[in-house]
């Protein structure tokens, strides 16, 4: 499944254009350093859905394919750059 380009707002949680939550349950379970089980799976999965009430929820086992730089509002489909979180317009990867 290829995702619109997407707006990493934490570890795990992207946002979409139309302002839809996209969990990547494995990338927030191993940045909390809780273990990803199924079962935690399912936690992440009811709580964010309880906390964002009212937002569309989507869990993706799929990988993010696009990263929007929050700096520049630039979006990059390269493996490369999404992997590292960098962005190559502003030069910076974007977790420092």
């Amino acid at each position: 499944m290829t995702h619109p380009p997407m707006t990493r707002l934490q570890p795990g949680v992207y946002a979409d254009a139309d302002g839809n939550l996209h969990i990547d349950a494995t990338e927030l379970l191993i940045a909390a350093g809780v273990a990803d089980t199924p079962a935690n799976h399912a936690l992440v999965l009811e709580a964010a859905r309880i906390v964002f009430a009212g937002i569309p929820v989507t869990q993706t086992d799929d990988p993010i394919l696009a990263l929007t730089c929050p700096h520049c509002r630039r979006t990059s489909y390269h493996p490369a750059d999404v992997h590292a979180r960098y962005c190559s317009a502003c030069d910076r990867f974007l977790d420092d």
